[in-house]
């Protein structure tokens, strides 16, 4: 009889913020591991997302899907502390065990809404977009970001170009008319 030693495995876990055009809030943390130069899921384990305004608090207790992926959608009537820069901080942690060690991922973001609009005066085609957040029952504009475009193809995205934003949360964009396909 010999012993060996037990191998313990270092996880990579990434947590992300999505808003949909449903303003659906989700919050999604993958959770894997590097062998042999491959990225594996680590599936089944129990991940635990949190709020980090004033105090932690638990949102919930998810376990991570075949993909090593887990998700928690924030109610649209869930309110938040924000920082001074109004931005909302959110951490996930998986607590480890014998095998894999323990792991945390932190992310701050801010809440925005994105308003895209299709027109085509005199014949020009063009892209509009107004970018805002809410604060006390005003919309405030977000200004100098750049948000970039992209249209649909088969297999993947065709970013189309980046708009600006300016003092007033808009820009807009000249749709190209040279794009492949109708």
């Amino acid at each position: 009889l010999y012993s060996q030693d037990k191998t313990v495995i270092s996880p990579y876990i990434q947590l992300q913020y999505f808003k949909n055009t449903d303003d659906q809030r989700i919050l999604k943390t993958t959770l894997t591991y590097s062998f042999n130069r491959m990225e594996l899921p680590l599936a089944g384990m129990e991940i635990t997302f949190y709020t980090m305004g004033d105090k932690k608090e638990i949102l919930g207790t998810v376990v991570t899907d075949n993909k090593g992926a887990a998700k928690i959608e924030l109610p649209n009537d869930f309110k938040i502390a924000t920082d001074n820069a109004g931005m909302w901080a959110f951490k996930t942690e998986f607590k480890g065990n014998d095998t894999i060690e323990a792991a945390s991922s932190d992310i701050s973001v801010k809440d925005v809404t994105l308003e895209v609009t299709y027109t085509e005066p005199d014949s020009i085609k063009t892209i509009t977009v107004k970018a805002y957040t809410s604060g006390n029952g005003k919309e405030l504009p977000v200004s100098g970001e750049t948000v970039l475009v992209y249209v649909p193809r088969m297999f993947s995205l065709l970013q189309i170009g980046e708009i600006t934003l300016d003092d007033n949360g808009t820009g807009t964009l000249e749709f190209p008319g040279d794009l492949p396909g109708d």
